[in-house]
């Protein structure tokens, strides 16, 4: 066993309660042995045990002392150490968790709020990018629902073609994103009045 502060868990003990040799298991697997006795201070939740009150794989901490030129150790004391308790958040701290969370989301905007009219300047299967009149660049991701109207006629996402002019209906999604609700282009044809 290696000198020094060894944490590893309880393998077993031979001799007596008071005097004998303990082995403990590394992290690694390493099986180690080490001696005890009278003198060595063994720790179980605040009070002094002797080692038979350490069960097989009980998670321990010992002290190990080797005098130079000697093989064996000598365990000057030795405690249980429990592991750490999990705390389950009460209903009340869930609660506010999700609020805060649900504070810090962008509200999500569940029609168009925003509309904005423009080239395409690129259309993927996900989003289309607009090059806006004021002179700048927008990317909208399209929804599930996103409808496409050309000339009045509903249409496909298919029919957006690069150059074409069109108007974007666009609100905020959950992540932040604008997402297009509609595309609108081309011209409505009024019949004239004779």
């Amino acid at each position: 066993m290696p000198t020094g502060y060894f944490h590893g868990t309880m393998v077993g003990w031979t001799g007596t309660p008071k005097a004998g040799v303990l082995s403990a298991k590394a992290a690694n697997g390493d099986v180690f042995e080490c001696r005890y006795d009278a003198k060595t201070y063994l720790e179980y939740e605040k009070h002094r045990v002797t080692a038979d009150k350490y069960l097989e794989g009980d998670p321990l901490e010992l002290l190990v002392h080797r005098r130079p030129g000697e093989a064996v150790c000598y365990i000057l004391s030795g405690e249980f150490v429990p592991p750490a308790k999990v705390v389950r958040p009460t209903k009340q701290q869930e609660l506010k968790a999700a609020n805060m969370a649900r504070a810090a989301r962008p509200p999500v905007e569940r029609h168009g709020t925003r509309r904005v009219a423009g080239v395409v300047a690129k259309v993927t299967d996900r989003s289309v990018v607009i090059h806006t009149r004021e002179g700048d660049e927008e990317t909208f991701v399209f929804r599930v629902d996103t409808r496409f109207v050309g000339n009045g006629f509903r249409l496909e996402r298919s029919d957006v073609k690069v150059n074409q002019r069109l108007e974007v209906e666009a609100g905020r999604n959950v992540d932040g994103e604008l997402e297009a609700f509609q595309l609108t282009w081309g011209t409505l044809s009024v019949p004239s009045r004779p």
